[in-house]
């Protein structure tokens, strides 16, 4: 069934179907920077706005409409990473607002010597704001570095880092530039151990459209996705851990008390309208699940369901992955940017690279002439992108012509081995030919 699962997806995503001309038959490979949106995400939206759009804090019967199905959404958020209560799940318009609210609610927990750890491969939204901090408050920042073989934040080097002052220990679960899924419950066991104050903020934006997300199980204090990278809309969630939250302050209006949770930084109050979209997506992975499962005798739970879903998905995606890999791997003008490894334990399907002599550009735009949808540049991932690139300048100077950073190919469970088939035609009319004796 696995190989199937692509055809399976697009019953379910509007794009697919009914497209004027322009926008038919378009492979889109560029998922990292959002997905398409479910159509019953769609459906639950517009609901919303025709039939229920009035306050959320009245007392009349359209009112507790508009307030059960803002409640339905946070019930949603709250299933889809595992969270234990929907008092740990926070909204906002942004996983990158989310954060930098959290960064402005963890600043009384700061004193100065304090240390605060954070990566060379987070997207900035999980670096840049605790630097800041780190200046205004006097602490002192160590930058944990990826491990340039295996393209994992180790564990084992993170130790090195850790002490009684560690106060913050911030880390993506999955660079969008690497693909590559750091260990993030050993990571958590490290830092418990090592550090008893430390509080742990993870990135998952990019791991939460290929893998069921379990926040208890990982035993992390702060956990951000965006649901418009989860086929949904733009709107994003902080889970945080209740007794982690209650020990941040209030950043929202003075008569919001240390006990209102999480509503004492959830700034401008939850989107009512989109939050009503995201049982759309739980619903879509249940029955995703309930198909996969068929007719067995045993009758796993939603969460159950969930999980079987992501598993298919992920087998999927692994076989994409390997596809497009195995064909990288082949030309010695290509330098691939994360590991080889195509196992589904191992990465994502999120693969860049370079070309050399070619600006990554100019190989987007040859791209679209096959109405292949990708994008090249840094990310917001600055750090890595710009140090990766630096490098393979400084070993060839043919790489000195790309000044647009990687080419960045991401795909999500509704690409088909068909259109990775496609993208390695496009590829091979543009990427020169290996040299005579070359070795890869």
């Amino acid at each position: 069934l696995w190989m199937e699962v692509s055809a399976l997806a697009r019953q379910y995503f509007p794009f697919f179907h009914n497209q004027p001309q322009e926008l038919t038959d378009w492979a889109l490979f560029d998922n990292g920077g959002g997905t398409q949106c479910l159509k019953v995400v769609g459906d639950r939206i517009r609901d919303y706005l025709f039939q229920t759009n009035v306050s959320c804090d009245g007392d009349y019967e359209v009112a507790k409409w508009s307030q059960r199905r803002l409640k339905e959404g946070i019930k949603a958020a709250t299933m889809l990473v595992n969270a234990k209560s929907e008092r740990e799940i926070c909204f906002g318009p942004s996983a990158a607002q989310l954060l930098h609210w959290l960064g402005e609610s963890i600043e009384n927990l700061l004193n100065e010597g304090d240390e605060i750890i954070v990566t060379n491969c987070d997207h900035e939204a999980n670096i840049g704001l605790w630097m800041e901090l780190a200046e205004k408050k006097k602490c002192k920042i160590h930058e944990w570095k990826v491990n340039p073989k295996s393209y994992l934040l180790q564990a084992s080097t993170l130790e090195e880092l850790l002490t009684s002052k560690t106060k913050l220990v911030c880390f993506t679960h999955v660079s969008n530039i690497l693909g590559s899924i750091n260990p993030v419950k050993e990571i958590s066991k490290m830092v418990r151990d090592k550090s008893k104050e430390a509080m742990i903020v993870v990135d998952g934006v990019a791991y939460a459209p290929h893998r069921a997300i379990d926040v208890q199980d990982l035993d992390v204090d702060f956990y951000v996705i965006s649901f418009y990278k989860i086929f949904g809309p733009h709107l994003a969630v902080m889970y945080g851990k209740e007794q982690s939250f209650s020990k941040l302050k209030t950043i929202n209006h003075f008569f919001f008390n240390a006990d209102d949770i999480p509503g004492k930084m959830q700034i401008g109050g939850v989107n009512p309208e989109l939050s009503y979209g995201i049982p759309g997506i739980v619903e879509y992975l249940i029955e995703m699940g309930s198909t996969i499962q068929g007719l067995h005798s045993t009758q796993p739970t939603s969460l159950e369901l969930i999980k079987i879903a992501f598993l298919e998905i992920a087998k999927h995606e692994e076989m994409l992955v390997e596809k497009l890999v195995s064909y990288l791997l082949t030309k010695d003008a290509v330098t691939l940017i994360g590991s080889p490894d195509h196992l589904m334990n191992v990465r994502v399907s999120i693969i860049s690279f370079v070309i050399r002599g070619l600006d990554s550009a100019e190989v987007v735009a040859h791209l679209e002439t096959f109405r292949i949808g990708a994008r090249s540049g840094n990310f917001h991932a600055d750090r890595l992108v710009s140090n990766y690139i630096t490098k393979i300048n400084q070993t060839n100077s043919l790489h000195a012509a790309n000044k647009h950073g990687v080419i960045r190919i991401s795909m999500v469970h509704y690409n088909s081995l068909q259109e990775v088939q496609m993208l390695i035609r496009a590829l091979e009319a543009k990427i020169p030919p290996n040299q005579p004796n070359s070795k890869r």
